[in-house]
């Protein structure tokens, strides 16, 4: 039976292309918005990178001198001074060897410290070991960020030499990203690992001032030292985890066709 072109099937027709050009132009503005969102988390995620590993506290150590009064002294009370030692992650050995000094001046305050004072330093040497640890995964992290804006621009490239599809450098990314947030877990599990096992050893060493105190009947503990956490890392390098999440979504909804 031949169809004939009524008035209501042309209608439909039109209406049909209409909707059609529609979400083209709608599919080719969101692509490129989404091309460009994507560049600047690119950017934004190596900077993250750089500036937690260089300039964000990575471990912050209140070490506290308490000053008693005399006993025939009623009217003074118990003054302390706080000494804060800071320091990047990149530093970090070097910081944990600026608190060797302030052990040695707690553990001299005391007598037959020494089994003691070798044990919080063998300690010590365990948290360093921690600290390779992150810093080898960490190393990763400003690599496979460089990679993702190399494949940014090899992306531009092929689409001024009139390459059809951006899928190739557009996976890699996807790759890559997927790698960074493998990264930057491992390393906040790292940077968790180390607070712990810091925070364990100085915990020890005022526990065993506090029983020195006990046996010898003095006024009051002359020296507490604890680890105090470094928010503005710890949130970072959270952030920094759904920040390459953000990305391989985005990338994926690139990908996909309209």
């Amino acid at each position: 039976m031949e169809k004939r072109l009524t008035q209501p099937r042309l209608q439909r027709a039109l209406t049909n292309q209409t909707i059609d050009t529609h979400f083209s132009s709608f599919s080719y503005s969101d692509r490129s918005y989404l091309e460009h969102i994507i560049l600047v988390l690119n950017v934004l995620s190596l900077c993250v990178c750089v500036v937690t590993f260089f300039t964000l506290p990575f471990l912050r150590i209140h070490f506290r001198t308490y000053t008693y009064p005399e006993p025939e002294d009623l009217n003074s009370s118990v003054t302390y001074t706080t000494q804060i030692l800071t320091w990047p992650s990149y530093t970090n050995d070097r910081g944990l060897s600026r608190i060797q000094p302030t052990l040695k001046r707690i553990f001299s305050y005391t007598r037959d410290a020494e089994n003691h004072e070798r044990l919080t330093m063998k300690e010590l040497a365990a948290v360093r070991r921690e600290w390779m640890n992150f810093q080898t995964c960490w190393v990763l992290d400003p690599l496979c960020s460089i990679a993702t804006l190399v494949y940014e621009i090899a992306k531009r490239i092929r689409r001024r030499r009139r390459f059809t599809t951006d899928a190739a450098p557009m996976f890699a990314m996807v790759l890559m990203f997927f790698t960074l947030t493998m990264v930057r877990a491992s390393t906040t599990f790292y940077y968790y690992n180390i607070l712990v096992k810091a925070s364990s050893v100085l915990d020890a060493v005022n526990v065993f001032m506090k029983e020195y105190v006990k046996k010898t009947d003095d006024v009051g503990v002359p020296y507490a030292i604890h680890v105090d956490l470094s928010r503005s890392y710890l949130m970072t390098s959270i952030l920094s985890v759904f920040l390459a999440v953000v990305n391989i979504t985005l990338i994926m909804d690139y990908l996909d066709p309209i």
